[in-house]
C-alpha cells in the first residue's frame, strides 16, 4: 500500500461494515442466489428483462444523452434485500448521432469505489469513446447516489451483505440493460470498470451467454485481499465482525459451512503418525498465537479450533493428543491449518498489534471464502 493511499484514508473518515455480517436469512438467500448466479444455464433462466423509462433526454452536435431507470431484477430473486430508492436501477447512455459503421457498439461502465456520479466516467471514458462512434452506459451502483439509503454515510456499507447485495444487483441489472439495447438494435457490447468497477464488470461477463468484450481494469479475482490487506484493510470495522461472529452461533455453524470449498484430498488420511505430529503442532501454534499478543491484550482462544468432531465430519482421523471437545468440522480445521502454515512463515507480520490479529483470525475463517 502506498504512502499516499495510508495519507488519504487517515484523513477521510469512513468505516465499513459498522453494524456487522448482516442477517442470516439474507445471506442464507445470497448463498443460494450464488448457485445459480455461477451457473449460466440456470441463470440464463432467470426473467431479467427490464421495462426501462427514459426520464431526461438532451442532445448537442454530437451526441444525445438520456437518463433512465427500471426496478431492478435482484428485487424479484431476492425480495426485501434492495429497500426504498435502492430498488431503482438507474444509468445514464451517451449515444454518437452519427454511427462510423453499420455497428451501434455500447461500453458499459462501473463504478469504483467512492464514485457515486456519472461525471467522471462521462467525462474521461464515455464522451472519449463517442469520437471512435462508441455508445456507453452508465450505471449507477446499488447503495449509491440517489440509490444510497438514508442511513448509510457516504460509501460506507453498513454490513457485509450489502457487499454482495450490490454485486449481486448489479449483475442481473447489467444484464437487463444488456437485453434491452438488444431490443433497440445495438451491439456489439463491452464491459468496463476500475477497481471494484472491473471486479463487477468481470462478474457480470460471466453470465452473459453470448460473445462480449471485457476490459477490467486495477482489479482482480476477488476484492478481500482489499479489505483484508489493502486500502480499506484499516477501514473496516472488525471488532464488530469478530464480536458478531463468536457471539452468534449461526455465522460460524450455519452460514460458514455453507459456503466453505470442499476439503482438500490432501487432509483425507487416516494416518496415526500424520496424526499424531498434526495434533502436537496445532498446539505449539495455539501457544504461538497468543504468545503474539502483548501482554496487555486479551489472547486469542483458538484451542477449541484443534479438534475435530466425529459427529459433524467424519472424514478425517481425529487428532488423538488435543484433549478438547468441539463441535468443529473439519472446514474449520482446514481454514486453521492455512493459518497455522501462515503463522509459522510470517509470525513478524502478525505481531504488530492485537487488531491486526483479529483481523488475520476472523478474516480467514469467514470473509474470503464469501468474496
Amino acid at each position: 500500500m502506498s504512502t499516499f493511499d495510508k495519507i488519504y484514508r487517515s484523513v477521510v473518515p469512513i468505516k465499513f461494515f459498522s453494524e456487522g455480517w448482516g442477517a442470516p436469512d439474507t445471506l442464507m438467500r445470497l448463498i443460494e442466489n450464488m448457485k445459480v448466479v455461477t451457473n449460466r444455464d440456470k441463470y440464463c433462466s432467470v426473467n431479467i428483462s427490464a421495462d426501462v423509462h427514459i426520464e431526461k433526454k438532451t442532445e448537442n452536435n454530437r451526441t444525445i444523452q438520456i437518463e433512465g431507470s427500471f426496478m431492478s431484477p435482484f428485487d424479484s430473486v431476492i425480495s426485501n434485500a434492495l429497500k426504498g430508492d435502492n430498488r431503482i436501477a438507474r444509468f445514464q447512455m451517451i449515444i454518437p448521432k452519427k454511427w462510423p459503421t453499420n455497428y451501434r457498439a455500447v461500453c458499459v461502465h462501473f463504478s469504483g469505489t467512492g464514485d457515486h456520479n456519472y461525471y467522471r466516467r462521462r467525462i474521461f471514458l464515455a464522451n472519449n469513446l463517442i469520437k471512435d462512434g462508441i455508445a456507453s452506459i452508465i450505471l449507477m451502483n446499488p447503495f449509491y447516489s440517489k440509490r444510497k439509503p438514508d442511513d448509510q454515510q457516504g460509501s460506507s456499507l453498513k454490513f457485509v451483505s450489502d457487499l454482495f447485495i450490490m454485486g449481486g444487483a448489479l449483475i442481473m441489472e447489467c444484464s437487463a440493460l444488456l437485453e434491452w439495447c438488444e431490443r433497440n438494435g445495438y451491439g456489439p457490447f463491452a464491459l468496463h470498470g476500475i477497481s471494484m468497477g472491473g471486479y463487477m464488470s468481470s462478474l457480470c461477463a460471466t453470465v452473459w451467454p453470448k460473445p462480449i468484450s471485457l476490459i477490467p481494469c486495477l482489479s482482480w479475482t476477488s476484492a478481500s485481499c482489499v479489505f483484508l490487506e489493502g486500502i480499506l484493510s484499516n477501514t473496516v470495522d472488525w471488532p464488530v465482525l469478530t464480536k458478531q461472529y463468536y457471539s452468534d452461533s449461526v455465522y460460524s455453524d450455519v452460514i460458514r459451512p455453507r459456503i466453505q470449498p470442499p476439503i482438500p484430498e490432501f487432509y483425507k488420511t487416516t494416518d496415526e503418525t500424520f496424526n499424531d505430529n498434526l495434533g502436537d503442532n496445532l498446539q505449539y501454534s495455539t501457544i504461538s498465537i497468543n504468545s503474539l499478543h502483548s501482554k496487555h491484550s486479551n489472547p486469542v482462544n483458538v484451542a477449541p479450533l484443534a479438534t475435530f468432531s466425529k459427529q459433524l465430519d467424519s472424514r478425517l482421523h481425529p487428532i488423538k493428543r488435543n484433549p478438547l471437545k468441539s463441535s468443529y468440522s473439519s472446514f474449520q480445521v482446514r481454514d486453521l491449518l492455512s493459518q497455522f502454515i501462515n503463522i509459522s512463515n510470517s509470525t513478524s507480520q502478525l505481531s504488530s498489534s492485537h487488531s491486526n490479529t483479529h483481523k488475520f483470525t476472523i478474516a480467514q475463517k469467514f470473509l474470503p471464502s464469501f468474496m
